[in-house]
């Protein structure tokens, strides 16, 4: 889709990347999005606002395996932590 954007004159500037959906709890390849933002000159994001927490538990924190490689990361500590 990327090159598609920029074939047709269009430039994309940003990937959302999903570190634990709302409702499936769904994680992406950061790795692999990552190479592909790097490549294109994107922005790369992780939205983990919801299980971003998770990256701290060692029976969980493989879910997290190259959220390093991102532009941003957000995590809402009142979600995962019980933070007010």
């Amino acid at each position: 889709m990327i090159e598609e954007d920029i074939a047709a004159g269009k430039k994309p500037f940003f990937v959302n990347a999903m570190g634990g959906s709302t409702v499936l709890g769904s994680f992406d390849d950061f790795v692999a999005i990552s190479a592909i933002c790097k490549k294109h000159n994107i922005w790369f994001h992780v939205d983990g606002c919801w299980a971003g927490s998770l990256a701290w538990g060692e029976k969980s924190k493989h879910l997290f395996k190259g959220v390093e490689l991102a532009d941003s990361v957000s995590i809402n500590p009142h979600k995962g932590f019980g933070v007010p």
